[in-house]
């Protein structure tokens, strides 16, 4: 069963899924909140921070996987190798609840 997951996503899929989810969430969500008091100058100013710094986002965690390929768990792995099981469980459920108290609930 395993195996057969493995095989549905491929390179190209997953990369997009990231790809898209990333640049989605900083490019579409930016307008909602700025359109009201800011000049279109200011709006394509700000696409430019969050590009920046998603993609950088992005080249940490590639980074930190290219030189720790058998932590296959992110951040709670990364977490979990520097400061134990504590340290990770606690970096993960912040992360969780960071994720949880940005998004919108409408």
């Amino acid at each position: 069963m395993k195996q057969d997951v493995k095989n549905k996503v491929g390179l190209g899929g997953l990369t997009g899924l990231i790809i898209g989810g990333t640049i989605g969430s900083g490019i579409f969500a930016l307008p909602a909140t700025l359109t009201a008091g800011v000049n279109p100058e200011g709006i394509l100013i700000g696409w430019a921070i969050v590009a920046v710094g998603m993609f950088s986002l992005a080249g940490v965690y590639r980074n930190l996987t290219l030189q720790q390929p058998d932590i296959d768990d992110g951040i709670y792995g990364w977490s979990k190798r520097l400061f134990g099981d504590l340290g990770g469980f606690i970096a993960n459920y912040g992360h969780g609840i960071g994720d949880a108290s940005g998004t919108p609930l409408t």
